[in-house]
């Protein structure tokens, strides 16, 4: 019994070190709220008929981190 309180023991200071590890290797996260905006988002694109249309908004970075935008192309 006292080899598997230590084996618990020595795996919950692992798993302690990982998350403090992870915790500082984590980007920061912005403010909820202050991300990634879009303007004129407000468009109805279920009326459009099929076919190939081009659609712009504007995306604007509210936060003092650097943001990314995936899957978007540029113009």
């Amino acid at each position: 019994m006292l080899i598997a309180s230590r084996i618990c023991a020595a795996i919950t200071i692992v798993l302690l070190a990982m998350l403090g590890i992870l915790h500082f290797i984590t980007p920061e996260q912005p403010p909820f709220g202050q991300a990634i905006m879009v303007h004129d988002g407000d468009r109805d694109i279920g009326s459009l008929a099929l076919g190939e249309h081009t659609i712009a908004f504007r995306v604007a970075n509210a936060s003092s981190l650097p943001l990314r935008v995936i899957g978007m192309s540029e113009a």
